[in-house]
This record gives structure tokens, C-alpha cells and sequence, in this order.
């Protein structure tokens, strides 16, 4: 099971707990696609941590497939975390060229070009996330950094 599988699964089973019961029911009567619909449709299903499209590149053998703009679009998310890596040097074993900061920046900028080519919109406050996401809709994107590193010992 990847991760977004387990955030499918994770909001299907908290929204049938949050109605009461459904959970015991489905041992009597299977749920229905038709049911499953009904339960996410008023769901807005957000990462909290990933790298979509994966805007960093460790090389071909790490590459992740499940986190992508088609996936996200696919299961409904209305957005995710855009996680730059700030210890992409270390992480690389010095592969990476470039300090933390710079590699970091870099990072930020390939997500800034996303947001300009129309492929995800930043949420900077709650009201900016999606209600809902269709086959043009650009997902939200809010922006992180995994760790302190980039600030190189500089706050």
C-alpha cells in the first residue's frame, strides 16, 4: 500500500466512523461504489508531506511515482505539501553540488515555475484551498522544507 492508497483508505474509514456505524454494517451489506462517492464528496484530502512531481532529483533509482500532480488528480486531493529537501547535499553523499541554501532555493524555484505554467496554485491561507479538483484544475501547493539546514547555521 503507498501513501496515497492509505489516505484514500484512511478517509473512507474516518468518514464511515464519523457517521456512525457504517463501519459494522459493511460486514451485512458491502459498500457500494455508489456509497463510497457519497461518503468523500464534501472530503477535501490533503498531503501533509510530499514531493510532487518530485521537484528534487536524487537520481533514477529513487524516483517516486506515487507522488504526482495525474495522482493527486486522481483520487480527488485538493492539495499537498511541496517538501523542499534541505539536506539534499548530505542526503546526495556530495553528489549535489552546492551548498544547502542554493540547492534548496533551487528547489523552491522549480516549484515557483510550476505555479507560473498553471499546474498547481499556492495556498497560502486556509481559503485558498481547492473545494474540489477537475480534470484542469490546478491542486494547491503549499510550500515547506524539510529541516533547518538550508540556514546553515544562519536564522
Amino acid at each position: 500500500m503507498n501513501r496515497r492508497e492509505f489516505l484514500r483508505n484512511s478517509a473512507v474509514w474516518g468518514a464511515s466512523i464519523a457517521l456512525g456505524n457504517v463501519v459494522s454494517s459493511c460486514a451485512q451489506s458491502p459498500i457500494q461504489p455508489a456509497m463510497m462517492e457519497g461518503l468523500l464528496k464534501d472530503v477535501k484530502i490533503i498531503d501533509a508531506h510530499a514531493h510532487p512531481d518530485q521537484f528534487y532529483q536524487l537520481g533514477p533509482q529513487r524516483v517516486d511515482h506515487t507522488s504526482t500532480l495525474g495522482a493527486m488528480r486522481a483520487i480527488g486531493m485538493v492539495a499537498s505539501s511541496f517538501a523542499a529537501v534541505g539536506d539534499l547535499g548530505f542526503l546526495s553523499r556530495g553528489s549535489v553540488p552546492g551548498n544547502e541554501y542554493l540547492n534548496t532555493q533551487s528547489q523552491l524555484k522549480k516549484a515557483e515555475s510550476m505555479m507560473k505554467s498553471g499546474q498547481i496554485k499556492w495556498v497560502l491561507k486556509a481559503s485558498d484551498v481547492p473545494h474540489k479538483i477537475g480534470s484542469g484544475d490546478p491542486p494547491g501547493a503549499i510550500l515547506s522544507i524539510e529541516g533547518g539546514d538550508p540556514l546553515e547555521g544562519n536564522p
